[in-house]
């Protein structure tokens, strides 16, 4: 089998959830632009899901979404965190889905987090740097052995 179908062959095997590695950061849906802003300073974590009063996911505001709402200035901190999250339905994952799928759904609509739900409820949230995580896991010798490029040494200064 080749190094790319074994790559592939795991991606299509491993449920997503295995990539979760951070804690869980949530407000209720009730939750102003403010309080998601400190929440994330506060926990250094740069999404915070936004749940209903069942505890079940409603959407996710990351810090590109907070960027985005302050170069457009048309809301005011105190505004419901719900008037500036992603509610989309593909801004979440099935624990049971294959990475295959969280990955292209990562790539296809450029989100740097998804979280992961278990009927309706978050379980955690993965981000591009857990896939990364993922990846060393899997191959940390072949990655840590790497021999990183050399620069030519007749360009390089004092040569």
């Amino acid at each position: 089998m080749e190094y790319g179908d074994y790559i592939l062959n795991l991606f299509r095997k491993d449920p997503c959830e295995r990539l979760i590695r951070k804690q869980i950061n949530t407000l209720p849906e009730t939750a102003s632009i403010r309080e998601a802003i400190k929440s994330m300073l506060d926990k250094e974590i740069d999404y915070v899901c936004i749940l209903d009063d069942q505890g079940r996911f409603k959407g996710i505001v990351t810090e590109q979404r907070i960027v985005r709402w302050v170069r457009d200035s048309t809301l005011n901190e105190e505004a419901p965190i719900s008037t500036i999250m992603s509610t989309e339905l593909e801004c979440c994952m099935e624990r049971s889905e294959p990475i295959s799928q969280l990955v292209m759904t990562m790539e296809r609509n450029n989100f740097m987090h998804m979280p992961i739900i278990d009927q309706g409820k978050v379980k955690g949230v993965v981000s591009v740097r857990d896939f990364v995580s993922y990846l060393v896991d899997y191959f940390a010798e072949s990655i840590y052995t790497l021999i990183p490029d050399q620069p030519d040494q007749k360009e390089r200064e004092g040569a």
